[in-house]
């Protein structure tokens, strides 16, 4: 009964202040891990958002190509294809080649003279112009 003792003797309300304060602390610390988890959760949960939406786009390509693949599978495509890489024809079909019309410059030689050129120009003027000539 010594228990019961210490409240009906009022010893209890010696310790009333420190166990107020054991209380705020266990409140705080237990408090402060959840938010911990708490904002883990959510870094989890935003890093999930992105991978979801890199699988989706992912997916999304990975359908394409597969369509793609598909089509390149068809015959009409690898005929298609023969004709425009290798030049292949049917029997009966005419190939033209549409040459495009040639530069008048030979490899640029005229337009790099030419900047050379006025570049030497500019410079001489310039220098003669500080002499007072």
């Amino acid at each position: 009964m010594q228990f019961f003792d210490f409240f009906q003797n009022g010893e209890w309300r010696k310790w009333r202040v420190l166990l107020g304060l054991l209380i705020l602390f266990a409140i705080f610390f237990f408090g402060n891990a959840m938010y911990g988890l708490y904002q883990k959760s959510e870094s989890i949960r935003i890093e999930q958002e992105k991978k979801e939406a890199e699988l989706s786009a992912i997916r999304e390509k990975q359908s394409a190509l597969q369509s793609e693949i598909d089509f390149m599978k068809t015959d009409s495509a690898l005929e298609r294809g023969a004709k425009s890489r290798l030049n292949y024809k049917k029997e009966g079909e005419e190939v033209v080649v549409i040459i495009p019309e040639a530069d008048h410059h030979v490899s640029g030689t005229p337009d790099v003279a030419a900047s050379w050129v006025s570049e030497v120009k500019k410079v001489l003027t310039n220098f003669f112009r500080q002499l007072g000539l």
